[in-house]
């Protein structure tokens, strides 16, 4: 869209090299919240993973984790089919 850079532009103006942002805060169900009781902790386990997601009958995706901070993803059947990008991802193992 408009004010969009790339890839390249970003890494040249030493900026971030995705758009994707995220804020993550922790909860607890059926029991009051202690915030030094958090289990749920950031993860490398999906490292290497290369997975299908297949979302609807008409909608599929590859994705590879490259390391715990990125993944590409690549749309093998649907609206964006052919299109690749690499994004921000954030792990959690949870309890």
């Amino acid at each position: 869209g408009p004010g969009e850079q790339g890839l390249f532009a970003r890494a040249l103006a030493g900026r971030e090299l995705t758009g994707v942002k995220a804020e993550f805060l922790h909860g607890s169900l059926d029991r009051p919240w202690q915030p030094d009781a958090c289990p749920h902790v950031p993860s490398d386990e999906l490292v290497g993973l290369r997975n299908r997601y297949v979302y609807s009958a008409s909608e599929a995706y590859e994705h590879i984790y490259l390391n715990p901070a990125f993944y590409t993803w690549q749309c093998l059947r649907g609206a964006e089919r052919g299109l690749a990008d690499t994004d921000r991802c954030h792990c959690y193992r949870l309890a």
